[in-house]
């Protein structure tokens, strides 16, 4: 093979290098019994060693790329892959689970993921015949991955979002190689994958488009002032994030706008030219997701988008990584102020410093928009105002050991080497950051291990929770409707049941979370208003003049005197929490059991979700699982 050849294929043999690690390190952990992060410190043994391994390859990398020798590359491929897949995959080592479990976020992901495992049609994660407001692109390509490895969806989430990032890593890496040289973009990558594991991971979607974000922003300022292939790159990118995170894109749209703003002083209207070929690029990759959407809108007006509608406290105040008291704090400080002092001279120092105040700018707009009782969610910039900043910090640490090495040249004679002491100093800060990232991880990894699996288990062997009742209400569905998952829709408040299984749901988990096409609120009042029927014709009737879909299943909590339980979301913002639950109680008249077959009943548009003896499934749980008689009625499409 040419060596042209082989440069062009290099950046997919890497990422593949990326993916076949993490895939073996999931393969190997799950084949050992696992103690529970949350209940041994072997985890954490394990966890250092195998980062300690990582940094020591790492090490090995950089030194053979500085000297051009051979076999440096596929080292910091396997260095930067391994350590992503052991920090993540060894402390979850005992459960099948990602960060966070399956608990409110992580539900609604894993949801998303398991609709497109299940089917690899573009689709809403809750709602029927309704295309995505979320951007599906990175769970779409999971649930297809999950589909093609025959493992149900949320059992894939957790080796997917380990891949995703280990992939995402090694692509920084290979991005900032066209900026930088190669062992110095080794540690760059290395420093910001460390720091967006701790902070980005939890949300991986996230994580991908935050780790190489940086560098794209470099390459995007390179190619506004001088044109050539970065201009689709950007494009790509940019069109890539708005069908996975919609505030990233917008974020880095920004960002480019306002580097082109800058080009434009230097270069004039090519610049501008450039910018109109990235949007050009990006817009009808966007369209992919959002043109369905923006069509089922102007033939029907959606509802307000109620995501924006949350604040925390530290979406609050500007986020000032620079001043913790961590590693990561004094990388960001040396980050700022190498920014600061390089911004006029270096285009590198110039592009990172404009996403500085790009993200400061977008923070400031959400405090003034929160006025209007919305927000910009400018919180969730943290992660890649992180990824500029720690870069930055590691490009000034390479300065500075560049500046040592010449100031102290001759001093102390030949035997004083400043690269030695310098390599040391980095070798001990990236052991001690390694060593404290699981302390600074412990609430994502212990619910992790504590949440009930979608196989009712706990990683930590403990009892589980109403998890372990959701395959036999699954099994139960199924056996009284005589249909597949998909085929059916569910009014639930168990929303869990809905990530584990992909059933469509009548409404969703939050009103934040709700497509604007099914018009959460309007959904929410008709729900109450059927408590308050008298009879199951009542409901019927109410169900056939509803404007969308009625449910075919009713999956309740029970409650005191035979009432049964839903728990609706509903948005309080401005306060603190933005929401609250709403318990609507339903009388059981409304549902009254038949005597006979559920499936081909004639008596009742209702049957009881029995399988055993009549009452026996109840009894033993704390589910009442309500299917329609489908002799009776069926609902409206």
């Amino acid at each position: 093979m040419s060596l042209a050849r082989l440069r062009t294929v290099e950046p997919l043999l890497g990422l593949a290098v990326a993916a076949l690690v993490s895939l073996v390190g999931f393969k190997a952990v799950a084949a050992i019994r696992w103690p529970s992060y949350n209940n041994s410190y072997v985890p954490y043994a394990a966890t250092t060693a195998g980062q300690l391994v990582c940094l020591a390859l790492a090490l090995w990398a950089a030194l053979r790329l500085r000297s051009g020798k051979r076999w440096g590359e596929p080292l910091a491929w396997l260095s930067i892959s391994g350590f992503a897949a052991a920090t993540l995959t060894l402390p979850l080592g005992s459960t099948r689970l990602f960060l966070f479990g399956i608990t409110i976020d992580p539900q609604f992901r894993t949801s998303y993921l398991t609709r497109f495992a299940d089917s690899p049609a573009l689709a809403d994660m809750t709602y029927p015949d309704m295309p995505p407001y979320y951007p599906p692109a990175w769970f779409w390509i999971g649930g297809r991955l999950a589909h093609l490895a025959g493992w149900p969806g949320w059992a894939a989430y957790k080796p997917y979002s380990i891949l995703s990032i280990a992939v995402a890593a090694v692509g920084t890496y290979l991005l900032w190689s066209k900026v930088l040289r190669r062992d110095r973009a080794l540690v760059v990558a290395l420093v910001e994958t460390a720091v967006i594991i701790v902070h980005g991971a939890p949300e991986p979607y996230g994580a991908v488009l935050a780790l190489p974000l940086p560098a794209v922003l470099v390459l995007a300022y390179r190619a506004l002032k001088r044109g050539g292939r970065g201009v689709w790159g950007v494009g790509v990118y940019l069109g890539l994030a708005a069908l996975t995170y919609t505030l990233y894109a917008g974020y880095a749209a920004l960002t480019v706008f306002l580097l082109a703003v800058s080009a434009g002083r230097s270069v004039g209207r090519p610049a501008y030219t450039r910018l109109v070929g990235m949007a050009a690029v990006s817009i009808p990759i966007a369209l992919v997701s959002w043109g369905p959407w923006l069509y089922a809108a102007l033939r029907r007006p959606p509802a307000t988008d109620m995501a924006p509608r949350f604040m925390m406290r530290n979406g609050a105040t500007l986020a000032l990584p620079m001043t913790w008291t961590l590693i990561s704090g004094a990388a960001c400080l040396a980050g700022t102020l190498w920014i600061v002092g390089w911004f006029r001279r270096n285009h590198i120092a110039h592009a990172l410093g404009v996403a500085t105040g790009s993200a400061y700018l977008v923070t400031f707009a959400s405090f003034l928009r929160s006025l209007e009782g919305s927000t910009l969610l400018s919180f969730r910039l943290l992660v890649p105002l992180l990824a500029v900043l720690t870069s930055a910090g590691a490009l000034a640490f390479l300065l500075g050991a560049r500046v040592l090495a010449v100031r102290l040249r001759g001093v102390g004679g030949r035997r004083f080497d400043v690269r030695a002491i310098t390599a040391a100093f980095a070798v001990v800060l990236a052991v001690s950051y390694a060593q404290s990232m699981l302390n600074l991880m412990v609430e994502p990894f212990t619910v992790a291990n504590t949440d009930t699996d979608g196989d009712g288990r706990r990683g930590d062997g403990q009892a589980p929770d109403e998890g372990r009742y959701y395959r036999d209400i699954d099994q139960t569905i199924r056996q009284v409707t005589g249909k597949q998952p998909h085929d059916l829709e569910v009014l639930t408040a168990d929303y869990g049941f809905l990530a584990i299984y992909p059933y469509w749901g009548f409404q969703a988990l939050t009103p934040h979370y709700a497509n604007p096409l099914a018009h959460f609120a309007d959904r929410s009042e008709a729900i109450k208003s059927w408590a308050k029927l008298a009879t199951a014709d009542e409901l019927v009737k109410a169900w056939d003049a509803l404007p969308w879909r009625a449910p075919d299943v009713v999956l309740f909590r029970r409650a005191s005197e035979g009432k049964y339980l839903l728990r609706l979301s509903v948005d309080i913002f401005p306060n603190q929490p933005n929401v609250v639950r709403e318990d609507v109680l339903f009388d059981s008249k409304l549902f009254p059991p038949t005597a006979s077959s559920p499936a081909t009943s004639g008596l009742s548009p209702w049957s009881s979700g029995a399988t055993e003896a009549e009452g026996t499934f109840c009894a033993r749980r704390p589910f009442d699982v309500y299917c329609i008689g489908l002799n009776n009625y069926e609902p409206k499409g």
